[in-house]
């Protein structure tokens, strides 16, 4: 391959339905792909027979592998690719026709920044493509990261191959917010860059794992007291904090909606539900009654909360 060899990898499984649009989108560039890799994560439906109809409509290389997640996913499809760039892409995601075309052009022109990216456009069922969310452009710092990420999805990036050798491959014990977590061993490395130009059309739906907001809340906390940790005790804690009411702007509420509904579903101590929401008002940094907490108690907790007792 030339030294501008651009490896798309798309993981999928068990979720045919949206792959046939998402490939469209790949092998509508105006700048192709030299190989496009799709790597079945162990799908137990007929995805693998989907999956040789769409090869013989695109040249499409097929890796199949026992069920490890998406990043497990991610690391085997970049391990298999023999592209200089890599583009990843989720199955059930969209890319405008230009976007690899615009990202190969900025590498070439900034051979110090080892992943470029651009805004993602939310497309909605019902209501179509939105526009995109403003954000921080330019070089992106953990600060960035932190306190108003725009990286939804890596689907989102062009990265240089030798960025995985620096910092190395995704983490699969952070399903959910290992790509958060690549994001942040780039910044103080091979540098993560932001362009005010859409790259991705981030398809919102029933199933998408982004849905799990209960899932994205612990992960993303997780990963990003791994990475403050690193920093001075009270920066580590100020961007923490920042970080969590961060999170709580795009995934507050369906968690709570989320929370209340396995608690429906199975059916817990008053004992129970009051540790379950001093995890959630603790673990995220809240230290006072926000209106958020207090509304939160009031739904899951509404005795106590009539009471007086919390």
């Amino acid at each position: 391959m030339s030294a501008e060899s651009i490896s798309v990898i798309i993981p999928t499984h068990r979720n045919r339905g949206f792959l046939p649009a998402t490939l469209e989108s790949v092998f509508a560039q105006t700048r192709l792909p030299d190989e496009v890799i799709v790597v079945d994560d162990g799908s137990t439906d007929d995805t693998p027979d989907r999956l040789r109809e769409l090869s013989r409509r695109w040249p499409v290389r097929v890796v199949r592998q026992p069920n490890a997640g998406v990043a497990g996913a991610r690391n085997t499809g970049i391990a298999a690719a023999a592209g200089v760039w890599i583009a990843l892409l989720d199955d059930d995601d969209l890319w405008p026709p230009d976007k690899l075309e615009w990202q190969a052009a900025f590498l070439r022109s900034h051979p110090d920044i080892g992943v470029v990216a651009g805004l993602a456009a939310f497309l909605h069922h019902a209501r179509g493509l939105e526009e995109p969310l403003p954000a921080q452009l330019g070089r992106l710092s953990m600060e960035d990261l932190l306190l108003q990420n725009r990286m939804f999805s890596p689907g989102q990036a062009l990265l240089r191959r030798t960025v995985f050798d620096q910092v190395g491959l995704f983490d699969a014990r952070l399903a959910g917010a290992d790509d958060l977590d690549l994001w942040l061993r780039c910044v103080g490395g091979p540098g993560l860059w932001m362009e005010g130009r859409v790259a991705l059309h981030y398809r919102m739906h029933a199933t998408a794992a982004s849905t799990d907001a209960l899932m994205m809340l612990d992960r993303c906390y997780r990963t990003a007291s791994r990475h403050t940790r690193l920093l001075p005790p009270a920066r580590g804690r100020e961007l923490l904090a920042g970080h969590l009411q961060s999170l709580f702007e795009f995934h507050g509420r369906i968690a709570v909606r989320d929370l209340k509904r396995r608690l429906r579903k199975n059916p817990a101590s008053t004992e129970s539900r009051m540790a379950v929401a001093c995890i959630l008002r603790y673990a995220f940094g809240c230290r006072r009654r926000s209106a958020f907490f207090r509304k939160l108690f009031q739904e899951l907790l509404p005795d106590r909360f009539k009471q007086g007792t919390i």
